[in-house]
């Protein structure tokens, strides 16, 4: 009896050894994406000003498994806030934000069975947005600010996938680590509150090298995606 609970213990620990390992398939491809959009229409009721806004972010991952353990990719993302003011003091530009973004990720899988397994993702990227923000005080805009920004992030993040068919699976990301950030925007700031004589603003430039270190974990936050698989038959 006891030769027999051993070997059914051997046969279960490979089973569950080889399942778990043939979750993710060497060469397999796989491509994922997110979409977010917003609009926003406001109106003051103590004024006759007019505040719509439009925004959305795009992100999009491609990446190869290199091992059934192991994977890498590229991650591409885009974000556009347009805002339209009516009947304020200036008329300011109507893209308040553009960025175009592409980063380079790696991912580390420990399987824990058939359809579950832990993952952690270092990534580097890179970042190019163009800003052109206002300040308002009392419905009146009394600056502008526009910039173009240069930055570089590198991060980790970790959570658990979920292979729900052959060809999905769902990824919960549960942690993050941002440990640097570096950052560099030149551009010109605008008041406009009060005009000089001649009816122009007084602008003046900026130029700003900025980074931060922060090794802090943070979590408390999940994020949820789709991933599809392709490449494999």
């Amino acid at each position: 009896m006891k030769n027999l609970t051993t070997k059914i213990l051997i046969v279960a620990s490979i089973m569950v050894h080889s399942m778990a390992q043939a979750q993710f398939r060497e060469g397999e491809s796989f491509v994922s994406g997110s979409f977010y959009l917003n609009a926003y229409d406001s109106k003051a009721k103590n004024f006759d000003s007019h505040n719509k806004r439009y925004s959305h972010n795009i992100n999009v991952s491609v990446g190869k498994f290199k091992s059934s353990t192991f994977a890498t990719g590229w991650g591409f993302n885009h974000g556009l806030v347009h805002q339209k003011l009516r009947n304020f003091n200036v008329d300011p530009k109507p893209i308040q934000s553009l960025s175009f973004g592409v980063n380079r990720f790696w991912e580390f899988y420990k399987p824990l069975n058939d359809k579950f397994a832990l993952y952690a993702r270092p990534s580097a990227g890179v970042t190019y947005a163009v800003k052109n923000e206002v300040e308002f005080n009392n419905n009146v805009i009394v600056r502008e600010l526009h910039g173009n920004v240069f930055s570089l992030d590198l991060g980790v993040s970790a959570g658990i996938a979920w292979r729900v068919a052959p060809k999905w699976a769902i990824y919960g990301s549960f942690a993050f680590l941002s440990p640097i950030n570096v950052s560099y925007g030149f551009g010109y700031s605008k008041q406009t509150a009060n005009p000089l004589p001649d009816g122009q603003y007084a602008k003046s430039d900026s130029r700003a090298l900025s980074y931060r270190f922060a090794p802090d974990l943070s979590s408390g936050s999940i994020g949820l995606g789709f991933r599809y698989f392709y490449g494999m038959k």
